[in-house]
């Protein structure tokens, strides 16, 4: 079992991938799910119980974890000495940038496999132009006149098409178990505390930003998009808005009028098909995340 839990952390992975080598080595009987931090058994429990002489090969229950580490997991139950960290159910986990409160949440979280949408308001101005008739006005309803329309509505609601994956959210309520074999310097984790632990620092590069796993052959530490994303932002609130660019067509229908001997109807709207380039309102894309700090093992 030994060699087992040392071959859980691979030098140079992110805390997605060595939580879940550690998910994989969980001692117990299936692991834990919302039980009480830092129960176990298994075969370091059984290893221990043989005889005196065996007991000092008998390894740890645990992992070298600190307390207070927030992962992803893969499997239907957290590892022995962790329990669901529920506040980040169908959220994004998103670095907290420098000293801004851990824990702040973001939109409604997303149902399972939830496709989130987001609708526009929108207006345009068409421009119709005038006709005039041969004969005395009045008399017709129904008729518009030449000049400015305006039409206001909302968009349909569109998807925002982002690929995501559904993982386990799990925290370490346990002590961190001491190991021969050190965590490799440079792996990454989130932490549900206001300051990394000892021997870890705050991750420079990812803070405010959405993680995404690295291309092949691709720089590290490259960011793309807008600025940081941060509750400390504008008083609390950073909320990032789109709008579209968009064309609109307005098609008249003809109709009938009533016409007096006389001279000249003027003023009245020319039936045609008529276009206008409009920018729908700002709006947000809603997607929910957590803010948790992200520090990095030295």
């Amino acid at each position: 079992m030994r060699e087992t839990v040392k071959a859980a952390f691979f030098p140079g992975l992110l805390g997605l991938a060595i939580a879940a080598g550690v998910a994989s080595c969980a001692t117990g009987a299936g692991g834990v799910h919302g039980g009480a931090a830092g129960t176990g058994g298994g075969a370091g429990a059984d290893a221990g119980s043989d005889d005196a002489g065996d007991a000092g090969d008998a390894a740890p229950t645990g992992d070298a974890l600190p307390a207070s580490a927030v992962s992803f997991f893969q499997g239907g139950s957290c590892p022995t000495g962790w329990v669901p960290y529920t506040v980040a159910d169908g959220r994004f986990l998103l670095p907290t940038v420098a000293t801004a409160t851990a824990g702040l949440t973001w939109g409604s979280p997303l149902d399972a496999g939830e496709d989130r949408t987001h609708t526009h308001n929108l207006t345009a101005t068409f421009t119709l132009g005038s006709t005039s008739y041969v004969g005395l006005s009045g008399g017709n309803d129904g008729v518009t006149s030449q000049g400015a329309v305006t039409m206001t509505t909302t968009s349909d609601p569109a998807s925002t098409g982002l690929p995501y994956v559904q993982l386990l959210v799990c925290r370490k309520n346990a002590a961190a178990v001491p190991r021969p074999t050190p965590l490799p310097s440079g792996l990454q984790m989130f932490f549900d505390m206001a300051s990394c632990p000892e021997g870890w620092k705050q991750t420079a590069a990812t803070q405010g930003r959405f993680i995404v796993g690295l291309p092949q052959g691709a720089p590290q530490d490259v960011t793309f998009g807008g600025a940081p994303i941060s509750s400390s932002i504008d008083g609390g609130v950073d909320v990032r808005t789109h709008a579209h660019g968009n064309t609109a067509t307005l098609t008249t229908t003809s109709h009938g009028i009533a016409l007096a001997s006389g001279c000249c109807a003027n003023g009245y709207g020319a039936n045609g098909a008529y276009m206008a380039t409009m920018d729908t309102e700002q709006d947000e894309t809603a997607l929910p995340y957590l803010e948790l700090l992200s520090c990095e093992k030295q």
